[in-house]
Order: structure tokens, then C-alpha cells, then sequence
């Protein structure tokens, strides 16, 4: 099942990494240059297979450290209702 952005959260780029914004919480989550160029994969109903895959091309890494860095992002993203889950 892929994963997609919740509208109601902003992402603001920043030089070594990123902000997010929830604008219904008025929380704001720091991300990582790793994790805003996740953020920014997050798009179509990617899922975390993909997005490693896409990851470790980049950084040449291997995909297996790749999919457990994204994995873990994205339940942290999920469990803060971020992303969502689903069909979009």
C-alpha cells in the first residue's frame, strides 16, 4: 500500500534538510537531508520498497540500508499523522 503527504502539512526546504508543518496541530517536525528527499519521493502512493530503491541509486547505498532508514521514517511520519496510508 503506498504512502501520500496529508494536505494539511507543509514542507519547507532548507539547506541540509527540511520543516515540516502540520498546519491542523501547529506542530513542526525537522527532517534531515535524507528525510526531505524522502518527503519529496512521497508522491503517486510510493512505498517504501520504492522509494529505497530510488534512495540507494542516489547515495549509492545498498538498498537494504536504504529501505530500513525509509521504513523507519515513514512509520514516524504515519504515527504523527504526516502521511497517511492508503489509496490517497
Amino acid at each position: 500500500m503506498g504512502c501520500y503527504k496529508n494536505k494539511s502539512v507543509l514542507f519547507t526546504g532548507l539547506e541540509e534538510g527540511g520543516i515540516l508543518l502540520d498546519l491542523d496541530t501547529k506542530a513542526f517536525f525537522s527532517l534531515t537531508e535524507t528525510g526531505a528527499r524522502i518527503w519529496s519521493l512521497l508522491y503517486g502512493g510510493l512505498c517504501a520498497a520504492d522509494i529505497a530503491k530510488k534512495l540507494s541509486a542516489e547515495f549509492s547505498a545498498s538498498q537494504e540500508k536504504t529501505l530500513v532508514s525509509t521504513d523507519r521514517l515513514i512509520k514516524e511520519l504515519e504515527k504523527h499523522r504526516l502521511i497517511v496510508r492508503g489509496r490517497g
